[in-house]
């Protein structure tokens, strides 16, 4: 900055203003200035009956705002259970598919078991069989010597 300027900001005062932000802008109201004429009976009424309307207008309006906030928390109300119930059913299915699964491997195993037991079975007949077949030769021997 060159001397001379720095000299010209010097010499000017210091003008404070105040920041003010849009919506204190937006939302300013002016102070209601009296200007000594009264209103009239009849235009007293009509201001009345044109802030009932609007009290009216409003609480109908709060009224239907109010319905349809309700209905939107019942809607995703329903639409969250609606949806924890889905992936309840859907772990519960998965669950039942396992189960499933395992009573199926128990059926073939047991079936395994019972096959495998009749097998023994006629292994322990055919032994009895040669074994009174061995006695009858050792009984067969004995009355021959």
């Amino acid at each position: 900055m060159t001397m001379t300027a720095a000299l010209v900001l010097q010499s000017h005062p210091t003008i404070n203003i105040p920041s003010i932000c849009l919506a204190q802008l937006q939302s300013y109201v002016p102070p209601l200035v009296s200007t000594g004429i009264g209103l009239s009976i009849e235009e007293q009424h009509r201001l009345q009956h044109n802030q009932q309307s609007f009290d009216t207008f409003l609480s109908r309006d709060l009224a239907i705002d109010e319905e349809y906030l309700r209905k939107m928390l019942g809607e995703r109300r329903w639409r969250s259970i609606h949806s924890i119930l889905f992936s309840m059913r859907k772990i519960v299915a998965q669950r039942l598919r396992e189960k499933e699964g395992d009573v199926e491997q128990v059926a073939k195993r047991g079936a395994k078991l019972e096959h495998h037991l009749a097998h023994l079975q006629t292994k322990s007949m055919a032994w009895q069989v040669r074994a009174k077949v061995g006695q009858a030769e050792s009984t067969s021997l004995r009355a021959q010597l």
